[in-house]
């Protein structure tokens, strides 16, 4: 369950102790308030993931903390870690920044050089040893070039929005099934085996993209 904490309170945590997730990943955006806060906008919000996070701890339900690094938040990572590392919970970092669903470049601005991503990665020996398994895991599999889909969305993983649409990733919405009008059973089964099956359209410009 991915979620920044925020609005995270008892009855929530009691409900989450009696139908556990695998885990609840926690996303940190800086490790003072100041940082997180820049990053967010929201007044008070740093306050209320650290809440967050102690509610879970509080109620046994395991926590993972990642944090999204951007030139924003880069100097705080270091700090992020021993965060997470004093609470004794795991931690990741993604360096990755997406377009906004409309199409809007703005979050752009703060994507890292890819040089510093890979410097980073690099310097850290436990994360370089992960990269290098997952290459040797999967830079042999072949994907079906016919196929719109090649990643594990819809297949390992789904996404629902505040108001029950359901989709089979965060950044794919134009596919969607209401969870307020059909079971989830129908959505995964159904809806989400039918989006996977989508063709690449001959005019799709990702198949001509580096």
């Amino acid at each position: 369950l991915f979620s920044n904490g925020t609005l995270l309170n008892r009855r929530i945590a009691g409900e989450l102790r009696e139908w556990p997730p695998r885990r609840v990943e926690i996303t940190l955006y800086g490790a003072t308030q100041a940082t997180y806060e820049r990053v967010t906008g929201v007044p008070g919000s740093f306050a209320r993931c650290m809440a967050g996070i102690e509610l879970l701890l509080e109620h046994e339900i395991p926590v993972q903390l990642k944090t999204v690094v951007m030139t924003l938040n880069r100097h705080e990572l270091a700090s992020m870690q021993s965060l997470a590392a004093n609470l004794g919970l795991e931690f990741r970092y993604d360096a990755v920044l997406n377009v906004c669903l409309d199409g809007s470049g703005a979050p752009l601005q703060y994507r890292l050089p890819p040089e510093e991503v890979v410097a980073l990665d690099v310097a850290d020996e436990e994360r370089l040893s992960q990269w290098r398994a997952f290459f040797d895991k999967y830079s042999e599999v072949k994907r079906d070039p016919e196929a719109l889909f090649a990643c594990g969305a819809g297949l390992s993983s789904f996404h629902i929005d505040p108001v029950g649409q359901m989709s089979i990733c965060m950044m794919v919405r134009k596919y969607q099934y209401d969870l307020r009008r059909g079971s989830f059973r129908d959505g995964w089964r159904g809806h989400a085996r039918d989006v996977r099956s989508l063709t690449v359209l001959s005019d799709n410009g990702c198949t001509r993209c580096r």
